[in-house]
């Protein structure tokens, strides 16, 4: 599957980042805390290019796909935390979502603790972190 793909190999360069060094004999790794912004969503958030976001001095792990919705961007929280986070600290979360799930809801109301309970995902993996969220795209009906 090209998304799981694309997940790991993002994951795989993320831990590189974070752990830059093999551990001793023992284990143990020390590692200094690397200071992130990670980018969350669908294919608007997965067209930024994450090198030239940090300007070559701040990392910046982009994890969104196309097609992606609201669901699928609390498995991609869920990959980070589960895969990736050891050493890393989120200074800024930008999340792009929930134009692909106007197609499939049948009330406003499910869309809205739809994005209720993954800005608490959010506010609960990373309590520090700054969140910005792009608004919805209005879609022909």
């Amino acid at each position: 599957d090209k998304s799981c793909t694309h997940i790991i190999s993002t994951i795989n360069e993320a831990h590189k980042i974070a752990c830059p060094t093999p551990p001793d004999a023992a284990g143990r790794q020390s590692l200094p805390k690397r200071h992130i912004s990670l980018i969350l969503g669908d294919s608007f958030a997965s067209r930024l290019d994450a090198e030239k976001l940090g300007k070559r001095r701040k990392k910046v792990i982009n994890l969104a796909r196309g097609g992606a919705r609201i669901k699928d961007v609390i498995g991609q929280i869920d990959n980070f935390i589960n895969y990736v986070q050891n050493g890393m600290v989120v200074e800024k979360v930008f999340v792009s979502v929930g134009t692909n799930d106007l197609r499939y809801i049948d009330r406003p109301s499910s869309l809205k603790n739809a994005f209720k309970y993954l800005f608490n995902k959010i506010r609960e993996n990373f309590p520090n972190s700054k969140v910005h969220f792009q608004s919805l795209l209005p879609l022909p009906c």
